[in-house]
């Protein structure tokens, strides 16, 4: 046995024998995670440049961070390690098995630099009670990637097995008998890999509906996400446009958002929504604006490719908020697409402070929505508390709202004499109030809700004061 990493709290080891097996000490727990002996050049390549699995294994527990993880989240990275490597694993907590990963394939997708992994997984009765099937397409260098996924409750594994086996009259574990009928399908070619994404999950669910297994709210999986621009719009935002794919519904949508790279939706987000079965005609008009993408591609990664043309092109590029937005939907208007168009606020973060003796993030904020006529103008005071002690974490806010139609008398009242959009002349107008002092940090609660409360009502608006609460019920 080898120590791979060490510290006061933890310790991580590696054994090989007639299995590969990690161990993690620490918590007042012992993990075990174990995966075949067959996989052990495979996994030592997974993992890096090393020689030995040992070295391998190190090198990784630095390039992961493993000193800033408690016990039990070592062992879900080095779970993640077998994964990663296309390799089946089993999972112990002093001395009781409690979660199975068995890989039923990992390929190349063709055409892409992802692999496909296909994989069943099972919580031990008692421990999660579920059993789970997922299709996984990830890049060497994401964590994820993307997935769809089902899953079912234990106590329903031996019908579903049954059910594939046919009349065979099996019996045993019903779980080495789901792993070996699965193992048949795929070697049979009717468990397609690179069936299509989302394809094989529609497979699953459509066996579970034969063996009569309710999969209503069973879907899981992660969503995925392809950034098509980021560009920097001012020193302290930047706007994102990105093409997305549900992984429960396979809706697709395309965003424009504005913020941080750590809030990247913090300031406005603007998004257009389509269901899967929309797909085909934008891959069609886009084939036509941009010409045809690699065959190889499936259709959801063609739309990707070709959107990735017309982003170098700059046509996705934003310049103003909407514009993508409002172009896209000219696209897909023009493809004979239905779809839906969400989003027309646009929140102006005035001010934001990390209080560090409370840790409180306390912020000001402008948002200004056309399409909320009675509440269009809405400034608020927040204040957002961490988890602390025995305090589970909350949230405040204290805001004024004013009608959209008030905004040109607001602006009028606010900044005088200056020119330009009513919107932009009251959002410079309360940076000026912030960086004089006005408004600010520092002041009684609910100060800066009634500075401007009584703003409002001078400029002969009507306002109207409101309170949000929120308490971490965790």
């Amino acid at each position: 046995m080898t120590t791979i990493f060490e510290r006061a709290d933890c310790t991580l080891t590696l054994r090989i024998g007639d299995r590969i097996e990690y161990t993690v000490d620490g918590g007042g727990r012992q993990i075990v995670i174990g995966t075949p002996l067959e996989g052990l050049a495979t996994l030592t390549a997974s993992l890096g440049q090393s020689a030995t699995l040992t070295e391998a294994s190190r090198a990784a527990a630095v390039r992961d961070g493993f000193d800033q993880y408690n016990p039990g989240s070592i062992a879900s990275e080095v779970r993640r390690w077998c994964h990663q490597a296309g390799l089946s694993s089993t999972w112990q907590v002093d001395g009781r098995r409690t979660h199975r990963e068995h890989i039923l394939a990992a390929i190349p997708q063709p055409g892409t630099d992802r692999r496909v992994t296909l994989s069943v997984a099972f919580w031990t009765a008692g421990d999660g009670d579920e059993f789970s099937f997922t299709e996984q397409y990830r890049r060497p260098t994401e964590i994820l990637g993307y997935s769809f996924g089902i899953g079912l409750r234990y106590d329903l594994l031996p019908r579903l097995t049954s059910y594939l086996e046919g009349d065979r009259g099996t019996t045993g574990d019903p779980e080495e008998r789901l792993v070996a009928v699965l193992g048949e399908l795929v070697a049979q070619g009717t468990i397609n890999p690179l069936a299509g994404q989302g394809k094989l999950r529609e497979l699953f669910e459509s066996w579970c509906h034969e063996a009569g297994i309710d999969t209503r709210h069973r879907h899981r999986g992660t969503d995925r996400r392809e950034t098509l621009v980021t560009v920097g719009t001012r020193p302290d935002q930047i706007a994102t446009v990105s093409f997305s794919i549900s992984s429960s519904s396979r809706e697709a949508g395309i965003q424009e958002a504005y913020g941080t790279a750590d809030e990247s939706w913090r300031d406005a987000l603007y998004q257009l929504r389509f269901g899967p079965d929309e797909l085909p005609k934008l891959h069609a008009w886009l084939t036509n604006r941009v010409g045809p993408m690699d065959e190889r591609l499936g259709p959801d990664d063609a739309v990707v490719a070709a959107l990735r043309v017309l982003a170098e092109r700059g046509e996705l590029t934003p310049r103003r908020p909407m514009e993508v937005r409002d172009r896209v939907a000219g696209w897909l208007t023009e493809a004979g697409m239905a779809f839906r168009s969400y989003g027309s606020a646009w929140r102006e973060t005035l001010l934001r402070v990390h209080r560090q003796p409370n840790d409180c993030i306390f912020t000001l904020s402008l948002t200004i929505d056309p399409a909320d006529r009675d509440k269009g103008i809405t400034f608020t005071e927040f204040y957002d508390y961490g988890p602390s002690g025995d305090d589970p974490g909350r949230e405040y806010g204290y805001s004024v709202h004013a009608p959209y139609d008030a905004l040109d008398t607001l602006a009028n009242a606010y900044a005088p004499g200056t020119q330009g959009p009513a919107q932009d002349r009251l959002v410079n107008a309360f940076k000026d109030l912030v960086a004089t002092g006005e408004l600010g940090d520092q002041r009684v609660l609910k100060a800066n809700q009634e500075t401007v409360l009584r703003g409002f009502e001078a400029a002969g608006v009507t306002a109207t004061p409101d309170v949000w609460v929120w308490l971490n019920s965790d």
